[in-house]
């Protein structure tokens, strides 16, 4: 058993930290962009997230646990990142670092959010694994690529703020361990109540989605005029879709 946990806790390291540390590097390849690119940036970054809320966690929450549990948790969600938000700082001693601190406090919103639904992905990394190492290496290869484009959205916002890439890369990689911590709880368990995941999953979306409508989206729409941000919304959610259909079959 204790064998099968160290695996598993290193499989799941991979997954979420490798994964959306990848993301955080992929953002500060960028580099630097003008305005209206890293508008379309977080623009893709949120829409990335929104059909991740919409397509993923939703829709599996409901099959796992019906209506009632999904809008609880939902709820939950939601109430969780309002709470969270009023004790985090809105402003600066700086007028003119007004614009860095909210993207900070977005990319620190973005990346509890991404943590909440790493939680639950990696309850099904450690059951697929203990249910048989080759099942088990194709989801750790799938939530890899699948928390690419999460460090992706947590990093945009942090780079926007002018934070370092370094610093970047590290809340990326910090917002994937909670992957271990799931990945080890579903190893050892091996069969989670389906309301209980079916809350997660809907909690982790209804942050998300509360992060999106309230930080995000109206901070990639503040950067630049024009539709930059609107056009990156629309790359991002179609990107998420691609993976949605390579990833989950949906």
């Amino acid at each position: 058993m204790l064998e099968l946990l160290l695996r598993v806790a290193l499989v799941s390291f991979v997954a979420g930290v490798g994964g959306t540390g990848v993301g955080g590097l992929l953002a500060v390849m960028l580099g630097r962009p003008a305005r209206n690119v890293l508008s379309a940036m977080l623009g893709f970054a949120a829409g990335i997230m929104l059909a991740i809320v919409g397509l993923e966690l939703f829709p599996e929450a409901i099959r796992r646990g019906g209506l009632l549990s999904t809008s609880l948790g939902m709820l939950s969600g939601v109430i969780l990142i309002y709470v969270l938000d009023a004790f985090v700082p809105h402003t600066h001693a700086n007028p003119d670092d007004k614009e860095s601190s909210r993207f900070v406090r977005s990319a620190m919103l973005i990346g509890l959010g991404v943590a909440l639904h790493n939680l639950p992905e990696g309850v099904a990394i450690g059951s697929g694994y203990a249910s048989g190492t080759a099942f088990g290496l194709a989801v750790v290869a799938m939530v890899f690529l699948h928390n690419v484009p999460e460090g992706l959205a947590v990093a945009s916002p942090y780079l926007a703020a002018g934070r370092s890439w370094a610093a970047a890369i590290r809340l990326t990689a910090f917002t994937g361990l909670t992957e271990v911590a799931g990945a080890l709880i579903g190893a050892a368990v091996s069969a989670v109540s389906p309301l209980i995941l079916s809350f997660s999953l809907a909690l982790a979306g209804g942050a998300m989605l509360f992060i999106l409508a309230d930080e995000l989206i109206p901070g990639a729409h503040e950067l630049a005029s024009g539709h930059a941000a609107t056009m990156g919304l629309v790359g991002g959610v179609l990107a998420g879709m691609v993976l949605s259909v390579l990833f989950t079959g949906i």
